[in-house]
């Protein structure tokens, strides 16, 4: 007896069309697996407590600030300038929790709920990492926070690397640059075994984007203003409380390994008038997501 011609077509069809689903349904759940949210990274020179800001003291500004890292949805903050009153003011308000060295200025403060420490510590600019020395011909003694993290959503871990270099040394700064950067691939090789792992450099650099210190940093790494797929806010970053012209001197440096989706400066104001401003410089953050 032969078999039904018509009734084989009907179950090779049923089948082709059972195997289509099922590879369609797989497909959608492996791209929403795979799905990786945005991270929002932000940079912020709060400007220390100072008595002589007047109205522009910390007293005045503190509730704006944190509720800026709140409402903007900053996850991690590479704080400068942030002396331990103000460090205990915004981890009061915000619920954050930070590293960094006791007593120094420039923690890196996260989001618990979204970003996990793995490790952490800091170095020395100077030739020698000696602790409060001043290094090459700068004015003060400056160093770096560095950290490594994971983001508990994406599951992928990242390091940042937070400063501030010198206002005054043309040498410190250009040194302390290339200090950074050559930590940050020590470090990584010996974190990961020469595996790639997203790194970002954030932090005030007191240099414009057309000195020496920015050529070192591009040269090892890619500036995030210069590569994301949107741009928004004024290009300067320190403006005195208003007093100048903002001026670019805050930046992301960023390796390969981020993509970066959005930059922005936030020119925020507040007051009566509408011009107090929360610090002399502008936030900066990025989206990012890791390759």
């Amino acid at each position: 007896m032969q078999p039904n011609k018509s009734c084989r077509i009907f179950n090779s069809d049923s089948a082709m069309k059972k195997t289509f689903i099922l590879a369609f349904a797989l497909l959608t759940l492996l791209s929403c697996s795979c799905h990786q949210p945005v991270l929002r990274l932000a940079s912020y020179n709060i400007r220390g407590n100072q008595e002589r800001d007047g109205i522009n003291q910390w007293q005045f500004r503190k509730d704006t600030l944190t509720q800026i890292i709140l409402r903007k949805g900053f996850k991690l903050v590479g704080l400068q300038e942030a002396v331990p009153d103000q460090l205990a003011d915004i981890i009061s308000l915000t619920g954050y929790k930070w590293v960094g060295a006791d007593s120094l200025y420039d923690p890196i403060i996260y989001d618990p709920s979204r970003i996990e420490v793995l490790n952490w510590d800091m170095f020395w600019l100077n030739e020698g990492n000696v602790p409060g020395v001043a290094g090459w011909d700068g004015k003060y003694d400056r160093y770096c926070t560095w950290g490594q993290f994971k983001d508990v959503e994406s599951g992928k871990e990242f390091m940042v690397f937070n400063t501030h270099l010198d206002h005054r040394g043309i040498e410190a700064r250009p040194k302390g640059a290339a200090l950074i950067c050559a930590k940050a691939d020590s470090l990584k090789k010996a974190l990961y075994n020469h595996k790639d792992i997203p790194v970002i450099i954030m932090g005030d650099q007191n240099s414009w984007d057309n000195t020496e210190t920015y050529a070192i940093y591009t040269s090892h790494y890619r500036d995030a203003r210069a590569i994301s797929k949107l741009v928004l806010g004024p290009l300067g970053t320190a403006h005195n409380f208003g007093g100048v012209h903002p001026v670019r001197i805050d930046y992301f440096f960023v390796n390969d390994c981020v993509e970066v989706q959005e930059y922005n400066a936030l020119d925020i104001v507040f007051g009566e008038r509408y011009d107090h401003f929360p610090s002399d410089h502008y936030p900066i953050y990025i989206d990012v997501l890791f390759k």
